[in-house]
Parts: structure tokens; C-alpha cells; sequence
């Protein structure tokens, strides 16, 4: 399984912020716009949702098996069996205009996400220009929360070196990503610098994950493919051809970490002539990633 496959064909409309449950050999993903959490066990590929009631940007398994996840008004745990929420926080309360978008945890527990103007959603299209009025926040394990980028526009993928030395993370319509030095044990980033510059006609970068050697994989929006770079060398090492337009997130999972999932978007057009836009692709890159983090809650 070295080049993509089908792994589920859904009806998920916008496919975003997919995560491997490494103890239940489950793989999570969710429709913003379909207003679902959605889980599949690998090997029987049996599907559970749940109805999030409004828009759901991210989510993200805690220590405690429960859900955390980013909707349209806030940080929230949802209950995947009763559908039930309870809220933590609303980053931005003052900005009614903005949801919140991708996001996940780092390696030391914080539920980090950012947020994109809501009229962008589905219908977002490369090289246009919008007003960056969004933001980067990260809430720690006592459920304080500090924005720690801001002007962002659409902000999306997000990951972490192996060595939790560098943070990685892409606003969309720059079509970069710039890399922060991390400090693990306090969350905090500084010294911004861009390590990869999307060339003109590729598409926009979207989700995004990193394997055991450091590559970054980044999905491309309107690109009809996931891509290997290289961050020491800015350089693209491998191009992976999707068979729909719009590739959205990826992911590693699987026992060892060795299956890149990915999940893609439709729209009516999309779903005229692309048949599997919004389905979950898969395939072995003949390398093994990062696991999916999990929040670490701080109990008094």
C-alpha cells in the first residue's frame, strides 16, 4: 500500500483535523461543515459520529479518553456517546465573525488551535487576499489560554520536531511554513522563521503532520495531492498524487505509526466529477510519524 488508497468513502463534507487513537486502533477526524465528530475502527472500518450542534474546527482525545474538541463558540469536552458538551473557554468572545479552525495537542498535553473568518469556509480559493482577523491560541491542562500568534488569516496545520525543539505551523493564504523555536515545558515560541514557501500552482497548505526523519507532510488544498518537504532545505522530496481536488488533513496511525490517513473536502461540483471528494485516503509512505498527542488536564 504505497500509493493511495481508498480507506472509507463518506459523506463527510469538509474533512479536517484527523488523529490516531493509538489505544483503540481507531482513527477521529471531523466535518466542520457537516457539524460531525467522527470515528473509524481501522480494521473493521466501523463508524461512529456524533452531531457537535455547531460548526467543529478540531478535537483531540485527552489522558482520560474523553474529547476535546474547538467548535464555533469555544473550546468544549464532548461526550461521543451522548452527544453531550460541556464548555471550557471561548478564546475569542469578542469576535463573533470567527470560528475556530484546525488545531491539536503538543507533546506536553496543551490544546493549541487557531481560528478563520467563518464566510471562508468550503469556498476558500487560492491567491485571494483576506484580512487576517483570526489568531493561535494554546490552553494548557489548567484551562488557561494565551493567544500566542496573531493577523492570522486561516490558521491550520501544526506540528512539533521529534526532538520538541521546533513548532511548525501554517497560515493558509501566506502558502508558507514558518518554524518557531519550542520550549516544551513552557509552551513558548520565538525566533519565527519560514522554512518552506508553496510555489505558485500547487495549491494552498492546508493540514499537516511529521514523521520520524522531520519531513512535514502538507496537504494542498485545490492541489489534488499530499507532499513530503523538507524544512532544513525548503525542498519538496515527494509529491503524492490524490485522486480529488480538495486534500485537506493527514495524519500517522496504525499499530506502528507507518499509515499516513488523509481526509479531503467536496463541494457540488466536487462530487459531480470527483466521486470520492470528502473520503478518507490511506497509504504507506515507508515511514513512520508522530503519534497524536493528548490532552493533559491539571486536576486541583
Amino acid at each position: 500500500m504505497n500509493t493511495p488508497e481508498l480507506f472509507l468513502r463518506t459523506e463527510t463534507i469538509l474533512g479536517e483535523g484527523p488523529i490516531w487513537d493509538d489505544r483503540n486502533n481507531k482513527i477521529y477526524w471531523v466535518d466542520i461543515l457537516g457539524k460531525q465528530i467522527y470515528s473509524a475502527d481501522i480494521t473493521s472500518k466501523s463508524v461512529e459520529k456524533v452531531s457537535t450542534g455547531e460548526k467543529v474546527g478540531c478535537m483531540a482525545l485527552t489522558e482520560e479518553d474523553r474529547i476535546i474538541a474547538g467548535l464555533e463558540t469555544g473550546f468544549y469536552f464532548i461526550d461521543m456517546e451522548t452527544g453531550n458538551r460541556e464548555k471550557i473557554i471561548d478564546p475569542e468572545p469578542l469576535v463573533p465573525e470567527n470560528r475556530i479552525n484546525d488545531g491539536k495537542c503538543d507533546p506536553n498535553g496543551r490544546f493549541w488551535a487557531g481560528t478563520s473568518l467563518e464566510i471562508l469556509d468550503s469556498e476558500y480559493k487560492v491567491n485571494e487576499e483576506y484580512i487576517p482577523k483570526g489568531a493561535l491560541y494554546c490552553m494548557s491542562g489548567d484551562y488557561k489560554i494565551e493567544k500566542k500568534i496573531s493577523n492570522v488569516t486561516i490558521s491550520n496545520g501544526i506540528a512539533w520536531s521529534m526532538d520538541n525543539k521546533t513548532m511548525y505551523y501554517i497560515d493558509t493564504p501566506t502558502k508558507r511554513v514558518d518554524a518557531f523555536d519550542y520550549n516544551l515545558k513552557t509552551g513558548d515560541i520565538k525566533n519565527v522563521r519560514t522554512v518552506v514557501n508553496i510555489p505558485d500552482g500547487m495549491g494552498a497548505p492546508d493540514g499537516m503532520s511529521i514523521d520520524e526523519e522531520g519531513m512535514l507532510w502538507i496537504c494542498l488544498w485545490e492541489g489534488w495531492c499530499v507532499t513530503r518537504w523538507d524544512p532544513k532545505t525548503g525542498l519538496m522530496v515527494l509529491k503524492v498524487e490524490i485522486p480529488v481536488s480538495k486534500v485537506a488533513a493527514c495524519t500517522f496511525g496504525g499499530k506502528d505509526l507507518d499509515i499516513l490517513f488523509i481526509t479531503t473536502a467536496r463541494s457540488k461540483n466536487d462530487k459531480i466529477k470527483q466521486l470520492d471528494a470528502g473520503s478518507i485516503f490511506c497509504f504507506e509512505p515507508g515511514v513512520s510519524g508522530a503519534i497524536s498527542h493528548r490532552f493533559k488536564e491539571r486536576k486541583n
